[in-house]
């Protein structure tokens, strides 16, 4: 439930006006023309698999991070969003968690065993996504530092890097 709350609340600043357009409509003309109906479906679509996206991202991070104090959920959901925002990763959350080798929670069914991520990871999701606090890590991994990046610094048990 506080899955969709979360998402609810991201998607609604993301297209503002969206629902007010159509109940403009709606008690102007007592119906939505075709055209816009095919967007309220496109944009409600959209909406949906950005839920998903978001619960995927809630999942992971539970799975790699569940753990860790609010500082190092917080980086882990920037290690996702600075990987969409560069040219070397995959586009969209999904394609990024599901990246072959990419997060082990994910490979080796660690997220499937996640009954329902804390609040603290909600928390976390929600709050980079409004205010990213780091724009470089890229790659975190536990115990030491790994093989990929430059050295960004440790958080709880996770040692993060840059490109």
């Amino acid at each position: 439930m506080k899955k969709r709350i979360v998402a609810a609340v991201v998607v609604a600043a993301l297209i503002p006006g969206t629902v007010a357009a159509a109940q403009t409509q709606v008690q102007k003309y007592g119906h939505l023309n075709t055209t816009e109906k095919l967007v309220e479906d496109w944009q409600s679509h959209q909406e949906e698999l950005y839920l998903d996206s978001l619960e995927l991202l809630a999942l992971m991070v539970e799975a790699e991070a569940g753990d860790q104090p609010i500082e190092g959920k917080k980086l882990v959901v920037d290690v996702v969003l600075n990987r969409i925002d560069s040219p070397d990763f995959p586009n969209s959350i999904e394609e990024v968690i599901t990246q072959k080798y990419a997060f082990t929670s994910y490979w080796d069914g660690s997220i499937d065993r996640v009954w329902e991520p804390a609040a603290t990871t909600y928390q976390a999701i929600e709050e980079e996504l409004e205010n990213r606090t780091n724009y470089e890590v890229l790659y975190f991994t536990a115990e030491e530092y790994g093989k990929y990046g430059t050295h960004w610094g440790k958080v709880g048990d996770h040692y993060f890097s840059k490109k």
